[in-house]
């Protein structure tokens, strides 16, 4: 059964796509991801993914990373909630997962991002089964499995010394991270 895999990150990936091997998948690997910011940071993610693919002797498909995303509006405006900008991420990976998925005669798509812990796994569940309806496909999760093994993921990656992420990827979930290690040191520091 063959199953175009979304892939955003090398921890996301070593687990799910095990988990879809021995269940009998034949994942075909989709790096679309131009919402990482900066663009090293996206090099750093891809090689990590490239690895774990590697490992189990399967291919990446890579787009070229381009500008297309500009253009789409994705920087353009601030967003009106983080939901929001979310919402409009997830949706435009996995429609181009759906649209590799049939121009390949794939029948299955998913993401790795259901593998994570820090997403938002009830909007990826919506927009995921939204898009397989209107496309006559199937989505596929095994989402509560995966996000159990995250962690063990992580682990296992670290000690290998791959490259692991400390944000979502796009430059407001950077923003947030760096406000978030702002406001611990505030809280931290001591006055005199």
């Amino acid at each position: 059964m063959r199953i175009a895999l979304h892939v955003c990150c090398g921890i996301c990936l070593k687990y799910p796509l095990k988990d879809l091997l021995i269940k009998g998948f034949i994942p075909e690997g989709i790096y679309y991801n131009p919402n990482i910011h900066p663009y090293g940071e996206y090099l750093n993610r891809l090689e990590t993914a490239n690895n774990v693919m590697r490992e189990n002797s399967l291919k990446l498909v890579v787009p070229e990373y381009n500008s297309d995303i500009e253009a789409s509006g994705f920087f353009s405006e601030i967003p009106e909630s983080r939901f929001e900008q979310c919402r409009k991420c997830y949706s435009m990976r996995l429609k181009y997962t759906v649209f590799h998925a049939k121009a390949n005669g794939i029948k299955r798509f998913s993401t790795t991002l259901l593998g994570s812990p820090y997403q938002n796994i009830k909007l990826i569940l919506e927009i995921g089964n939204e898009l397989a309806a209107v496309n006559g496909l199937e989505f596929v999760s095994f989402h509560e499995e995966w996000a159990k093994e995250y962690h063990e993921s992580k682990r296992s990656l670290r000690s290998t010394g791959a490259y692991l992420q400390k944000y979502c990827g796009c430059i407001y979930s950077k923003m947030d991270r760096k406000l978030e290690k702002c406001a611990i040191l505030a809280k931290t520091r001591v006055t005199i």
